[in-house]
């Protein structure tokens, strides 16, 4: 078991070149927008691009006039490179349903962006490139994975695989036999699916099995597949194995905190956590006790064994928060506004 180690005295702290708040009311101008959007709304979710260029941002009506009828949902695309949004069709949606990503991701390209309606019958695809809009009459249960040609698998409720191409607007039906809980292709000829009972590999040609590992006996809350390895988030622990094999090779276990997010980046995976300090000290001249919180960060290369320690001058950290080498953000669920910050010289991190 590796535990990361918060007493390095080589801390680097961060400056941002860019700070924005996402004020729901400032940016939509709903003040002068006609009646029937002039409704309060809350930022319920927000989901950045694999190449941190795109940020999502998932709000609900607060709208008490219309308690009975399901709340809407409105969808914005913002390039972080501008600071603007993307001119797609705005996306409304009726439901009542938690905003994860069983219902919205991002291709690995970071070209389209994935959403399910809220009775999980039409599949919306977001072409942040022509910036278009696109759907699809597709009945399904949960988004599963978008692999490295475009293709989006998703799980109905017979649990059978969904293949839909968005290139060539086909889909495909298969069977395993066996239950689903999220599925990756390794190569184009392999994949890996996980559940709560087993990991297997199979060949997607025959639907052979070539491997398993034990069971598992948990929730997997996210993963990231590496060339051979796979590195799998549990809580605060992080696992990395052989996928051939299950074998562990790194099982990493930090304090519980707001931040615990993986991001692949620089042909590595990268583990980042936070930890806050609360100081208190008595200033002689003011004669007053100052109370102040340091957010330490920790960045853990996962395949290289190596961390490195850093904070950043910020006054709060919120459950839902984001972390990579280039940004940090989070979601402020009270003041309801959304948070992120662009840090200098990210390549030196």
């Amino acid at each position: 078991m590796h535990n990361l180690d918060t007493k390095d005295k080589k801390i680097q702290k961060r400056m941002f070149i860019y700070k924005y708040y996402y004020d729901i009311i400032k940016d939509r101008n709903l003040q002068s927008a006609p009646k029937n959007i002039q409704k309060q709304f809350s930022i319920k979710y927000y989901l950045i691009s694999p190449n941190q260029q795109y940020i999502a941002i998932y709000m609900q009506s607060q709208d008490d006039t219309s308690y009975q009828q399901p709340d809407e949902i409105l969808l914005e695309i913002r390039d972080l490179n501008t600071n603007k949004n993307i001119d797609v069709e705005d996306c409304w949606m009726d439901g009542k349903f938690d905003i994860n990503t069983q219902i919205t991701l991002f291709s690995p390209d970071s070209k389209y962006l994935i959403l399910l309606s809220y009775n999980k019958q039409i599949v919306f695809i977001f072409d942040l490139i022509n910036q278009t809009t696109n759907s699809e009459y597709i009945s399904t249960q949960k988004l599963l994975s978008i692999d490295q040609n475009n293709n989006v698998f998703l799980l109905d409720k017979q649990q059978n695989l969904i293949i839909y191409s968005i290139h060539n607007q086909q889909k495909q039906l298969i069977n395993f036999g066996f239950m689903i809980d999220k599925f990756v292709t390794i190569t184009d000829h392999f994949a890996l699916i996980l559940s709560s009972q087993s990991a297997k590999v199979i060949n997607q040609q025959n639907i052979k099995q070539l491997c398993r590992w034990p069971n598992l006996n948990h929730s997997i809350q996210n993963f990231i597949v590496m060339n051979k390895q796979i590195i799998i988030q549990i809580g605060n622990k992080t696992i990395l194995r052989y996928i051939r094999t299950g074998k562990i090779i790194r099982n990493i276990e930090s304090q519980k905190s707001s931040l615990q997010h993986i991001q692949k980046e620089n042909l590595t995976v990268y583990l980042f956590v936070n930890n806050v300090f609360k100081i208190i000290k008595w200033d002689s001249k003011l004669k007053v006790t100052i109370k102040k919180e340091i957010n330490q960060f920790i960045r853990f290369d996962i395949l290289r064994g190596v961390q490195k320690l850093f904070y950043i001058d910020i006054d709060f950290i919120k459950k839902c928060a984001t972390m990579t080498n280039r940004l940090y953000a989070d979601l402020d669920n009270k003041k309801q506004f959304l948070r992120y910050l662009i840090f200098k010289n990210n390549n030196e991190m």
